[in-house]
């Protein structure tokens, strides 16, 4: 196959991916966000992304999860998705290295396995976050809100999360661990 027609299936694949999306997501979750943008500081120009292409992208990570031959892996390595409402997300297995997630609403979400290395968490939504088995190695931690404790008992890197103004959540992680009988 030719450099070309790989970039004509590539091109085919996420027109499929942005239709079915559409009808796939949830209302919500569905509109065009004309405020609001992702952007990976990789790119050349810095470009700010649409809802749309972080939707098909999620899609594509689910259908990857599903074992899916069409699906990929979700690779949001560096990405800033300030103020994103990922709510009920399914990022299990994801690369989200060096995130930036600053007022994101992970509300419900699903990390587990997650490679969370180096994100930012200042004050992000995280109630009922899964977190079984993510990597938190250097995550600043400094949620609005904790994510499910027994799941994040089990997460790995711990002892290397930090605060950079605010140590409260890390302060209220280490309590919420004594009063379930979690050992350090």
């Amino acid at each position: 196959m030719n450099r070309n027609a790989g970039s004509v299936r590539y091109q085919s694949l996420l027109a499929v991916v942005v239709i079915v999306s559409l009808f796939t997501l949830p209302s919500a979750q569905a509109q065009v966000y004309t405020t609001w943008g992702w952007r990976y500081d990789g790119d050349a120009a810095s470009v700010y992304r649409s809802r749309v292409e972080l939707d098909s992208l999620l899609n594509l990570h689910r259908w990857w999860l599903m074992g899916d031959s069409l699906g990929q892996r979700l690779d949001l390595e560096g990405v800033s998705l300030m103020h994103a409402n990922l709510a009920g997300a399914m990022l299990e297995d994801a690369n989200l290295k060096a995130v930036t997630l600053t007022y994101a609403d992970l509300m419900r979400s699903d990390l587990r396995v997650a490679d969370l290395t180096g994100a930012n968490l200042i004050m992000t939504v995280l109630d009922s976050a899964h977190m079984t088995q993510s990597l938190l190695t250097d995550v600043v931690f400094e949620p609005r809100s904790l994510p499910d404790i027994p799941s994040i008992a089990q997460a790995f890197g711990l002892k290397q999360m930090r605060y950079d103004t605010n140590p409260t959540a890390l302060t209220q992680l280490r309590e919420a661990f004594s009063e379930l009988g979690f050992k350090q």
